[in-house]
Order: C-alpha cells, then sequence, then structure tokens
C-alpha cells in the first residue's frame, strides 16, 4: 500500500484513539493523584513561606533594618524564597510522567510499525487488523 499523508494520518489518529481509550482511567487516576500531591505540597510551601517572612520581619526588627536594606531601599518582607519549588520530584507527579511517557512510547511504536508493514505492502485489511489487535 503506498503511504500517502492522509493513510498515515489516519494512523495515527487511530491509535491515539485506541491508546487514549484504554489507558483513559489509569491516566486519569493518576492525574488525580498528581494533582492532590501538588495541592499538599503547595500548601505546605505557602505555610513555610508564612513563617520565613515572620521569622525576617521579625530578624529585621531586631536588627534595626526593618523595612530597608543595606542602602536605605523600602523592601518588602516578603521574600518569595520558597515559591519556585518545584513539584516534579513529588513520587506521584513522576509515577504519571513515567506512564504518560511509557504510553506515548508504546503509541509512537505502533505508529510506526503499522507504517513501515504498510510501505513494505500490507494490505487495508492487514491495517484495519493490525489497529484492531493493538492493546496497551
Amino acid at each position: 500500500m503506498k503511504m500517502t499523508k492522509a493513510i498515515r494520518e489516519f494512523i495515527e489518529e487511530q491509535v491515539t484513539e485506541r491508546a487514549e481509550g484504554a489507558s483513559n482511567t489509569r491516566l486519569a487516576e493518576l492525574r488525580e493523584a498528581a494533582d492532590a500531591a501538588c495541592n499538599r505540597w503547595n500548601g505546605a510551601l505557602e505555610a513555610v513561606q508564612k513563617e520565613f517572612d515572620a521569622k525576617l520581619a521579625e530578624l529585621g526588627a531586631a536588627y534595626g533594618l526593618a523595612g530597608t536594606d543595606y542602602y536605605g531601599n523600602p523592601v518588602s518582607p516578603h521574600v518569595g524564597y520558597f515559591k519556585n519549588t518545584e513539584s516534579r520530584y513529588l513520587p506521584e507527579v513522576k509515577a504519571y510522567d513515567e506512564y504518560k511517557a511509557q504510553l506515548d512510547s508504546k503509541r509512537n511504536r505502533a505508529i510506526k510499525d503499522i507504517i513501515v508493514s504498510m510501505e513494505l505492502g500490507g494490505t487495508k485489511k492487514e491495517l484495519m487488523e493490525m489497529i484492531a489487535a493493538l492493546e496497551f
């Protein structure tokens, strides 16, 4: 079978649809767990940031630096030190990312295998059988 853009898009569409349908619940569960972990993480960071800001203001007042920097310029007591701490290292987020990467890898491998098979002389019947036989 001659591989055209339309056939390639059809294969990609069918394989992607199959992959998403088969793993939708597992992916949703992992995403939900990752979101919950991120929310806990962000809540903890906000609490730490409040404590940090309070301690910074206390120390600034104790040493006569409250409200100004070394040069006498006004500064905010809120530094935001913990705001940029990333949550991608949480186990739940890593599990979601790994599963998603594994699923994408399987999907891409299936697409390549089907395209190669079709370029080597496969028929439409064989194409539909290969798509139907996919398991994710």
